[in-house]
């Protein structure tokens, strides 16, 4: 089955990279915390942040409402929880939705 493109790379990437200058923006002089939302933000979130002109720390979340079901139960389960201390801090969540 042929694969059909629906929005070009190039597109894609500068779409990020001007979201990434407004970000940076938005929080020059504050400490900024990436909270990536994984597994499906990974990417995307990489792809911000590397256009940034700031300095980002970079942390990771994982949670569920699916469980082993193919609908959402309603109910979210965090399964890794952030690692950094982020009080104080400005924090962007990336997430896939």
């Amino acid at each position: 089955m042929a694969q059909t493109t629906l929005i070009a790379r190039d597109k894609i990437q500068t779409r990020v990279a001007e979201m990434a200058r407004e970000i940076s923006a938005d929080f020059a002089g504050q400490e900024l915390i990436a909270l990536c939302v994984l597994k499906g933000a990974m990417f995307f979130c990489a792809d911000l942040v590397r256009e940034m002109s700031l300095d980002v720390a970079l942390d990771f979340i994982q949670i569920s409402s699916y469980g082993n079901n193919k609908y959402s139960s309603g109910v979210v389960t965090i399964l890794k929880e952030p690692q950094l201390d982020m009080r104080g801090k400005a924090v962007l969540i990336v997430e896939d939705n």
